[in-house]
């Protein structure tokens, strides 16, 4: 009896799209949301667009000011530190909290990219409006 039931369900899924009418789903209109919102999904696409990049940069720039550190206090090239591209084959890179300090640090990266482009989407805004 289940087994009925759920190919009835099934094929009134499959099949019910064939006599339903065609509807054609109508845009947006810029003031169907506030300009909040708006705002606010501008910054998280940006935020999240951003995050990889600054990812990278800061993992980069982690790695060779960490390299530049170790090597001043050695006096010497300290091959222990070097940055990924000059690292002997299995050294551990990071410690679980550089591994954290360097997400923190890319996702703040990011987020200030995002205020950074809403104060001057704000101010062009502004701009624009006066005469």
């Amino acid at each position: 009896m289940p087994r009925i039931v759920s190919l009835l369900v099934l094929a009134a899924f499959l099949v019910g799209p064939l006599w339903g009418q065609e509807v054609t789903p109508e845009p947006y209109s810029p003031e169907e949301f506030p300009g909040w919102a708006r705002d606010l999904r501008r910054g998280e696409i940006i935020a999240l667009g951003v995050f990889p990049v600054s990812l990278i940069l800061t993992q980069l720039t982690y790695d060779l000011v960490r390299f530049g550190v170790k090597s001043a206090q050695a006096g010497e090239f300290d091959r222990e530190f070097a940055p990924w591209f000059f690292a002997p084959p299995g050294v551990q890179r990071f410690s679980q909290q550089e591994k954290e300090t360097i997400l923190i640090t890319g996702a703040v990266v990011s987020v200030v990219f995002a205020l950074v482009d809403y104060a001057l989407g704000r101010r062009e805004r502004r701009n624009s409006e006066e005469p």
